[in-house]
């Protein structure tokens, strides 16, 4: 009703007058500056007014808060860009260095071996060329990752459900020495998760996760969770393997993909960097959610086939 919330000066100079108000107003004993336009019909009639000063703040607050947006987005994506540069910089290194010691560290883990043969276990050396063996093996597989993470093969893509890939990739890493006494919890969708992928790279990339996560579960009371889903606009499949871990510190969570990053004693660093890489071939991504002391969920994010491409 008029005059019922406005100042009745206010009213009467828009309301009755269709004239607009600049000046102090007085709303539930409270004064200040503002400013009213009258509001009219198509007939020219008065019907209400505006009070321009409400609005004039509301767009400022909504300019203020489009601009605070529109920083922290280009902070993101400045980030995430100087994170891919950096990547492509020390996969170029990578992949010359690997290339450099490859063959030297070949001839040095052949000649073991054969000495290791010719050699009783009774003597001396046994242990020593042992020893070498070993240890060359694992120079041999970080110049492996090291050429995993430089190269960029092929993508061999197929159209499958991504609910089987998972199974497929369950069954394989249950074989490593890892898995052993973890507790797998697996949540399948009940509808298919169709995807376009390359199903061998996308079971590495799953198998490293996978592992990853045995080693950080609670030891003997380790227990993963994998489930498999769509993300709330159903044009994502989404993987998340969550383990009952002790989780990470809020300042590594951004350095969990940097190739030199690792939290394990023997560990390169360059498994989720790998792993990464291969989604983003898939136009996907991953995720890390984690809180020191409650475990970490690592969700692997890519793109479903839609029905008309299926049926094409």
């Amino acid at each position: 009703m008029i005059g019922t919330t406005a100042d009745p000066e206010v009213v009467d100079a828009v309301i009755r007058n269709g004239r607009p108000y600049r000046g102090i107003a007085t709303i539930h004993d409270m004064s200040y500056y503002a400013a009213y336009s009258p509001l009219e019909d198509f007939a020219g009639r008065v019907v209400g007014m505006i009070e321009l000063g409400r609005l004039a703040r509301s767009f400022n607050t909504m300019v203020r808060a489009v601009k605070e947006r529109d920083m922290m987005l280009r902070e993101v994506t400045e980030r995430q860009l100087s994170r891919v540069e950096k990547q492509v910089s020390i996969g170029r290194l990578a992949a010359g260095v690997a290339h450099e010691i490859n063959n030297p560290l070949t001839v040095v883990l052949t000649l073991s071996r054969l000495m290791l043969k010719h050699v009783p276990g009774d003597d001396s050396h046994h242990e020593d060329l042992t020893m070498i063996v070993q240890e060359t093996s694992r120079c041999r597989d970080i110049v492996r990752s090291l050429l995993d993470f430089a190269r960029e093969s092929r993508l061999q893509k197929e159209i499958v459900d991504v609910n089987t890939v998972v199974k497929d990739t369950l069954f394989l890493a249950s074989k490593y020495n890892a898995m052993e006494g973890v507790k797998l919890d697996l949540e399948l969708c009940l509808d298919p998760l169709v995807v376009d992928i390359d199903t061998k790279q996308m079971q590495q990339v799953f198998a490293n996760i996978l592992l990853n996560a045995a080693e950080a579960a609670d030891g003997e009371n380790g227990e993963i969770t994998i489930r498999t889903d769509e993300d709330s606009s159903g044009g994502f499949a989404t993987i998340s393997f969550t383990d009952n871990g002790k989780g990470i510190s809020e300042d590594h969570i951004e350095k969990v993909f940097e190739p030199s990053f690792t939290n394990k004693e023997k560990g390169t660093g360059l498994g989720l960097s790998v792993s990464l890489g291969i989604v983003r071939r898939h136009d996907g991504t991953i995720e890390i959610e984690s809180e020191p002391g409650r475990g970490t969920t690592v969700i692997v994010v890519i793109p479903k086939v839609d029905t008309v491409r299926r049926t094409t």
